[in-house]
């Protein structure tokens, strides 16, 4: 079974297996499946089945889901923040209160992180916490 775990850069930032998100298109479409878990940005869906031409099967990655707050925590420092942060996104629209970065990922672990510390820890470009503000 071969997951993907959202858009080209969604998936890059949370994929534990190391599938190649472009070079998966060409694989056995009977293999193929989109991934949700604590991670999953939602409107992915959509645009992965526009890439690959058709609406592929939905499964649950149990090791990403249903997470306690520390364990949403330990894993969200292993992902690939990279993938995600690019230096053309200003810091406030990556955190807007309605966003997915700030709804999927910081919400989740808000009880155990300040926004502040969260964001210095996720963010490899440092922080502007002139946009941070308080939880």
């Amino acid at each position: 079974m071969k997951l993907i775990f959202g858009h080209a850069c969604n998936h890059a930032f949370i994929d534990p297996i190391g599938l190649n998100y472009w070079n998966s298109r060409d694989s056995n479409w009977d293999d193929l499946y989109f991934a949700v878990c604590d991670f999953t940005n939602p409107s992915c869906y959509d645009e992965v089945s526009l890439d690959f031409g058709r609406e592929l099967p939905v499964v649950d990655y149990t090791p990403y889901t249903g997470l306690s707050a520390a364990d949403n925590w330990t894993i969200q420092q292993t992902l690939h923040w990279n993938e995600v942060w690019s230096p053309d996104i200003p810091s406030a629209r990556r955190l807007r209160r309605d966003g997915y970065y700030y709804i999927t990922l910081y919400t989740p672990v808000s009880d155990i992180i300040s926004l502040s510390e969260w964001y210095l820890t996720v963010n490899p470009d440092g922080v502007e916490t002139s946009v941070l503000g308080s939880r």
